[in-house]
């Protein structure tokens, strides 16, 4: 009885186990397809997200192609634009140096006041361009903010003496204080916002503030433009800073303008790590209030104006290289008193054979023609060993353009349209810098400095970016100029290594590398002679190498 009992009792335990173990085998079969399919949901997954990053990625190029293309068609615009409208302020600028009755003198100042709108519609519009690519560069120097609202009131006086306003300025800072400032874009800033003032305010009075508040060695200046114009709703308000919006769409019949104006505004304070706002009242008027900071500058006054200067090119040959028969009549009718002999090309390839036959003492060379452009051209005649100042001439003076240009061999840009005050300024700084380059050091030379900065500077006016992509420039083409150069030497080619000498000098001139520059005068020199100086190569690699950590600490520093 008790063995059936148990044997009873086994099989319920058998029968038991195997329930359970059919259930474990079905709670392992479920696990194993939910972990299948999570795998493959996670594979689908990682394809969908590879998928989407390509996307990405594809739609990102496209956005940078695009940005890159649409800049370099403004450039372009830029150029086309400016080539006719500088015929026509030269023109303007010759024929006010002639007699004029009192009705034409006023048809002329109709067109200057034409052609100057012009230029700032171009201005607005390159400007932009610049802000939304992040390629605004700010040039920070000694200012006054004082003389920056003054000179901003002073500005708009007249304009808005003929609409019956009463304009004032109220300059509330520290006395003699100097900041660290963009000055030509803070006068940006203020101009924009106080034509606008001017613009919209049809009776009353148009305000100017500046006040200031110091902490330690920083500044917090706060701008202010109040009028007692139309004012805006607010929905107009919140959009006012957008590109290409008005407050009302009829506002570009009434008043003009390219709806730019402000949004420039916004992209150069928050360049200038600033804030912009607005308070307006329909029917009352608007405040537009700007803060920025910054760094408090040593108690010495901004650069004074330059001398008007008085060129002298007599018994000099000139050559003018531009397509363009406007811009070619324009610069004989400037340089007709300087005494120079004048020779013309409209082209990169008849410049290149006119400097070959000619071998003129200055050249001027337009940067964009068509077949070989002035930057080619330039480099062609430099490789051929002429050695005179070339100085650009181009619509185009962006930063890459101009570092393009002394890449190539020139000696520095001038941007078109020009006065011939500029034009006589820009020679005379290539021909004062190529004059100081090709006199030989003394017999017995005291120690060149190695570093000339203030020079460098002064050769282009102070423009400390354009003086950082310089170095730039210069640092990433220096390793292989002189392996060029102690290649040339150490291979007994003279020729060559007068060339790569020479074309080293020029470099190291434009930067302020004194020292480097004599040790490359020396080796050209040697080269023009028939003699190779491969042992030279020690010293000047040395002097190489000091002035590249020196530029670099300079970067540093800016």
């Amino acid at each position: 009885m008790d063995e059936a009992r148990w044997e009873r009792k086994l099989k319920r335990e058998r029968a038991r186990n195997a329930a359970l173990e059919r259930a474990v085998e079905d709670k392992t079969r479920e696990l194993y397809l939910a972990n299948e399919q999570l795998r493959a949901q996670n594979e689908s997954l990682e394809d969908q997200v590879q998928a989407r990053t390509l996307e990405l990625k594809q739609s990102l190029a496209a956005v940078e192609a695009g940005s890159r293309a649409k800049t370099q068609f403004l450039a372009h615009m830029s150029h086309e634009l400016r080539t006719p409208l500088h015929g026509l302020s030269g023109t303007i600028e010759a024929l006010n140096r002639t007699e004029l009755r009192g009705e034409q003198q006023r048809l002329l100042q109709l067109c200057q006041s034409s052609g100057a709108r012009l230029m700032r519609v171009i201005g607005d519009v390159l400007d932009f361009s610049r802000i939304e690519s992040g390629k605004l560069e700010l040039d920070l120097q000694p200012m006054s903010v004082e003389d920056v609202a003054n000179a901003a009131a002073s500005s708009f006086a007249a304009a808005a003496k003929q609409r019956g306003l009463l304009l004032t300025s109220e300059v509330d800072v520290e006395e003699g204080l100097l900041i660290l400032a963009d000055s030509h874009r803070i006068a940006q800033v203020l101009a924009n916002l106080l034509s606008n003032a001017v613009k919209f305010t049809e009776r009353g009075s148009v305000t100017l503030r500046a006040s200031s508040r110091l902490t330690g060695q920083r500044a917090r200046i706060r701008w202010e433009v109040e009028d007692t114009g139309c004012g805006m709703e607010a929905t107009a308000a919140a959009n006012v800073f957008d590109a290409f919006r008005q407050a009302e769409p009829a506002t570009t019949r009434r008043f003009g303008g390219t709806g730019l104006g402000l949004s420039i505004v916004k992209g150069l304070v928050e360049a200038m790590g600033g804030t912009v706002r607005v308070q307006t009242v329909p029917g009352v008027g608007s405040t537009f209030c700007v803060e920025t900071e910054h760094d408090v500058a040593d108690p010495e006054r901004p650069r004074a104006p330059r001398a008007e200067v008085d060129l002298d090119l007599a018994g000099k040959k000139v050559l003018v290289v531009d397509d363009h028969p406007i811009n070619r009549m324009l610069c004989e009718s400037m340089l007709q008193g300087c005494g120079a002999q004048l020779l013309f090309a409209v082209s990169g390839e008849e410049a290149v054979a006119q400097v070959a036959e000619a071998e003129p003492d200055l050249v001027l060379m337009d940067c964009h023609m068509p077949g070989i452009s002035g930057i080619e051209a330039t480099r062609v005649i430099r490789g051929a060993g002429f050695e005179a100042p070339i100085l650009a001439v181009s619509a185009d003076v962006t930063t890459e353009n101009a570092a393009a240009v002394v890449a190539a061999g020139m000696q520095g840009i001038l941007g078109k349209p020009f006065r011939q005050a500029e034009l006589f300024e820009s020679i005379s700084d290539v021909i004062t810098a190529a004059g100081l380059q090709e006199h030989a050091p003394p017999e017995a030379p005291s120690p060149a400095p190695l570093l000339e900065v203030e020079a460098a500077l002064a050769r282009i006016d102070g423009d400390v970016p354009m003086f950082a992509q310089l170095c730039e420039v210069f640092l990433e083409e220096l390793d292989g100029s002189l392996r060029s150069l102690r290649g040339a030497a150490e291979a007994g080619d003279a020729a060559e290594q007068r060339l790569q000498a020479h074309t080293l000098k020029s470099a190291s001139a434009v930067v302020g590398a004194e020292r480097l520059r004599l040790l490359c005068f020396d080796m050209e020199q040697h080269g023009r002679a028939g003699r190779c100086t491969p042992e030279a190569l020690d010293e000047l690699e040395q002097a190489a190498q000091q002035t590249a950590a020196a530029l670099r600490a300079e970067l540093a520093r800016a």
